[in-house]
């Protein structure tokens, strides 16, 4: 063994025995007051009390009002001016990496043609912030449709 290879041994040595040489100690002096347990601690009873303490009253589930019209409302971002189907490919591509990848293509009433859309969104105030991402990342400004039953 050459004299730096030995000289890096007792430098690294002594540096772990400076670090660890308080704890080391401590642990050896306390050493006989360790005591290992192999009990698992149990969670007090005291939920068990409270869940017994409540009072549960009955409910009659004719008496509740019925809902005659449930109106589900949503936003999607479309864009009506992208029609061909090479644009549409070309412009789902540059929609998917950016990470969007929920669309619609919503048919016209009247015509057979489709509008690509993005969505749908619950919120009309992410709708817009969507729309905004979008068109600050790929330049393509859509409109904001709302879309109810």
């Amino acid at each position: 063994m050459n004299i730096r290879t030995l000289f890096k041994f007792l430098i690294l040595t002594l540096i772990s025995l400076y670090i660890f040489m308080g704890p080391l100690v401590e642990y050896i002096n306390k050493s006989d007051n360790i005591t290992y347990m192999m009990d698992v601690p149990t969670k007090p009873n005291e939920y068990n009390y409270e869940i017994n303490k409540i009072n549960v009253q009955k409910i009659d589930v004719l008496d509740l009002p019925k809902i005659e019209k449930e109106i589900v409302e949503s936003w999607v971002i479309s864009y009506p001016e992208i029609s061909d189907n090479k644009d549409i490919k070309i412009f789902l591509l540059k929609l998917k990496n950016i990470g969007i990848e929920s669309f619609l293509f919503i048919k016209k009433k009247n015509k057979k043609a489709k509008i690509i859309s993005i969505g749908p969104y619950v919120d009309r105030s992410m709708a817009i912030s969507m729309k905004n991402k979008v068109n600050k990342l790929i330049n393509h400004d859509g409109k904001i449709l709302r879309i109810s039953n």
